[in-house]
């Protein structure tokens, strides 16, 4: 089942009079780089979230996946087991922002399998209910393989674990050209997002 998710920008926000609405669900993203407050944000809102988001974790020119903070501290520990214990599902943040990288490493098939066995590592060994996707400024010539990568790593991951997909807005056409060109190429192809990814949230 797809689920609409309310983005907190920053840290947590508390939305009662949304979050109480059936059809909607509230995930709230912790970022590394205001990670005191972003913390105890969190803590004091737990209870109107139904996700819990890290946002700690980036990839290096190589493909692997880093950790922004110490993330077997006992602030970040303790954050997780008051989560799970609320049964609030963690799922981290993976963010990427350099597009020629991306292309260089998810148009290898061999890169591009150790990337997600990186990834699914990651996954497992802290316990993660699944993981967000948050890859941005793709090249249009990445569209197909950024789909197959969702496509292994979805597969890596199992039913069990969440594959959640984080996609920036886009300028419409007729905004960003004075004269829209008769061919645009595009970086994301949503038939196939939407087969792999369990949900998928709009910036």
């Amino acid at each position: 089942m797809k689920r609409l998710f309310l983005l907190a920008a920053v840290a947590i926000l508390a939305l009662p009079s949304v979050s109480s609405a059936a059809s909607y669900e509230v995930g709230g993203w912790v970022p590394w780089f205001a990670e005191d407050a972003a913390i105890k944000s969190a803590e004091k809102n737990i209870r109107d979230l139904d996700v819990l988001y890290p946002f700690v974790y980036e990839v290096n020119s190589s493909g692997d996946v880093i950790s922004k903070v110490d993330i077997e501290s006992d602030d970040w520990q303790d954050l997780f087991e008051l989560a799970r214990d609320k049964n609030i599902e963690v799922i981290p943040t993976i963010a990427w922002f350099d597009g020629e990288e991306m292309h260089e490493i998810l148009s290898d098939k061999r890169k591009r399998n150790n990337h997600i066995d990186d990834i699914v590592d990651m996954v497992k060994e802290q316990g993660f209910d699944g993981v967000n996707i948050d890859y941005e400024a793709r090249k249009s010539e990445t569209v197909d393989y950024y789909s197959l990568f969702l496509r292994d790593l979805k597969e890596e991951l199992g039913r069990r674990l969440s594959l959640t997909c984080t996609i920036e807005a886009r300028t419409p056409p007729e905004s960003l050209y004075r004269d829209v060109p008769k061919e645009i190429k595009y970086s994301n192809d949503y038939e196939e997002i939407n087969k792999y990814c369990d949900w998928v949230e709009i910036m």
